[in-house]
């Protein structure tokens, strides 16, 4: 029986144009909710006190990718722009960017960069934009692309 797969992307370029991976912090719903999604949509058990149990806090992408590998997902990271997405499995997990502090009225002191990233399912990308359902939802949205490739 083959293996569930499943990618975590996100973007993020480095100041001299080189990819590098983000440090993102997720709250423990975040978590719960991304891995109990992905269990729900390949039918498998899940248990979210066993989750925590075995993954405390604080939760990372790193986290999320040990966390999906103990459920049984095959899991690999994937740094990429929205426009790869396309190319890739779907559904997928994407950690969109919430829009930066000074440009959304917030005080940058009170709000650290890692807590401005939430996990989201990608789950279809065609000509209309990306449809995904964001962490804590059960309610798909469609993003344009634009839109999209701006989280």
């Amino acid at each position: 029986m083959p293996h569930p797969l499943l990618r975590l992307v996100t973007t993020r370029l480095s100041s001299n144009g080189q990819t590098s991976p983000p440090a993102h912090i997720f709250s423990i719903d975040d978590v719960v909710w991304a891995m109990g999604s992905f269990c729900a949509l390949n039918r498998k058990p899940f248990d979210a006190a066993l989750l925590t149990q075995q993954f405390p806090p604080p939760y990372s992408a790193d986290s999320l990718v040990h966390a999906a590998r103990a459920l049984g997902f095959k899991i690999k990271r994937k740094d990429c722009d929205s426009e790869t997405l396309a190319s890739l499995n779907l559904p997928c997990l994407a950690i969109l960017h919430a829009p930066h502090p000074e440009t959304a009225g917030i005080d940058p002191e009170s709000s650290p960069s890692s807590r401005n990233a939430r996990p989201a399912i990608v789950v279809q990308v065609n000509d209309d934009g990306v449809v995904l359902f964001e962490a804590g939802t059960n309610t798909p949205k469609t993003l344009a692309h634009d839109e999209f490739a701006a989280c």
